[in-house]
């Protein structure tokens, strides 16, 4: 068994840990459409409500525009032209007359149309991978307040059992103490330590309830995802063009080196094909003759312009290819380390739910010699909060192995 399939293993164990604080959601975080199933639906929320989803389709829209202008009969629309000429003055029916309509049709230069459509391809393939980067870029901030907020709201859940069980022991040493069998003193200490329990539980609700607001303003969501997110067992040497982020700076450099090809392909103005009709006359007497003729309009010289565009367009490509080489040694170094946190996270959980074990069996023997009066309260009160961090610890092991497991997703590049 690889190590990451051993770490996903471990992280599926994680979960079960932490099952019962993850399904113990608080009655304000459920909202009237229900809870989202998994981390993909809450992600498509926040997707349909990010300004690039929004303006997706316009942006496509414009790409289209590209691509259709290079699937065009012409580089250019067709021009018309009309013209009269009299050798008498305007309303004389004497003297020689001359009609002329003619039409121009632009051309393509060889390897122009093929250019125009491989940079509009091009852009149309780079408006895909940055619509892909930007949704890789909203998982990760989704990861990170998602698995904060089920830190937060464990937390308070903890501090919620902590107080119950602080207010039970203030209760029973109030009664033991009405009894004669403890003294007053005793009292204050359990009453204060209830207090502290009620100051820490208010604390934890107030940071769990900031999260959620958080979550809301992302996803338009009040629940968070029941089912916790699996780290998908990638293989070390998986294809780096998979990676949004590498996979935009690729689209990236295509569409310079594109762009600096149309460029060099405009160097030069269309050349136009005319056709002209002419309709004319010598003197009044005479009928009119018709003539066509068709010409060829080649421009000389070239555009300056061009040349500076396709410059710019290479520095563009050397820029490119220059940053995906920078971002895959750092993403190669970001997806090691987020397997070696894996791999300690699910060390960790064993070791607390150990801590835990022994806290509990602690509590358990500390609870009854108090009952016995075999030990004070402050002995009691120590056991006590031992346990209550023992627990708290386990808890935050295991959100926080699910957490290296979403965050390992987000180093591999793994969109919902």
């Amino acid at each position: 068994m690889s190590k990451l399939s051993r770490s996903a293993c471990l992280a599926a164990l994680g979960v079960g840990l932490f099952g019962a604080t993850a399904q113990a959601q608080p009655q304000n975080e459920t909202p009237s459409g229900g809870t989202p199933a998994a981390f993909a639906d809450a992600f498509a929320a926040a997707w349909a409500r990010h300004p690039a989803a929004r303006s997706a389709g316009a942006a496509r829209d414009a790409v289209a525009l590209q691509q259709s202008a290079a699937a065009r009969l012409l580089p250019e629309p067709a021009s018309l032209g009309l013209g009269y000429r009299a050798d008498k003055p305007y309303g004389s029916s004497q003297g020689a007359r001359e009609t002329e309509a003619e039409i121009a049709l632009p051309l393509w230069l060889p390897g122009q149309r093929a250019a125009l459509r491989r940079a509009a391809d091009a852009g149309a393939l780079q408006l895909e991978r940055r619509l892909q980067a930007q949704r890789w870029q909203l998982a990760g901030e989704l990861r990170e307040l998602w698995w904060e907020a089920r830190l937060k709201g464990a937390e308070a859940d903890l501090a919620a059992q902590q107080l119950a069980a602080a207010s039970a022991l203030a209760a029973d040493v109030e009664r033991r103490v009405k009894a004669g069998d403890m003294a007053r003193l005793d009292l204050n200490q359990a009453q204060s330590a209830q207090q502290a329990a009620r100051i820490v539980s208010a604390q934890a609700i107030a940071l769990r309830q900031a999260s959620l607001r958080q979550w809301l303003t992302l996803t338009g969501l009040q629940a968070l995802p029941a089912a916790a997110e699996r780290a998908v067992d990638h293989d070390s040497a998986a294809p780096a063009m998979t990676h949004p982020a590498l996979g935009l700076l690729q689209a990236r450099a295509a569409l310079a080196s594109a762009s600096a090809d149309k460029a060099r392909a405009g160097r030069y103005a269309s050349p136009e094909l005319g056709l002209t009709v002419t309709r004319d006359r010598s003197v009044a007497a005479e009928p009119y003759a018709r003539s066509a003729r068709i010409g060829l309009r080649i421009p000389l010289g070239s555009n300056s312009g061009a040349d500076i565009d396709a410059l710019q367009a290479l520095t563009d490509k050397a820029e490119a290819e220059a940053e995906w080489a920078q971002e895959a040694s750092r993403l190669a170094a970001a997806q090691a380390q987020a397997r070696q946190d894996l791999q300690l996270h699910s060390d960790a959980v064993q070791l607390v739910q150990e801590r835990l074990r022994l806290a509990d069996d602690t509590l358990a023997l500390q609870q009854r010699a108090f009952q016995l009066g075999h030990i004070d309260l402050p002995t009691r009160l120590q056991a006590q909060t031992e346990r209550v961090d023992a627990e708290l610890q386990a808890a935050r092991a295991a959100v926080e192995l699910q957490r290296a497991a979403s965050r390992l997703n987000q180093a591999l590049g793994v969109v919902p």
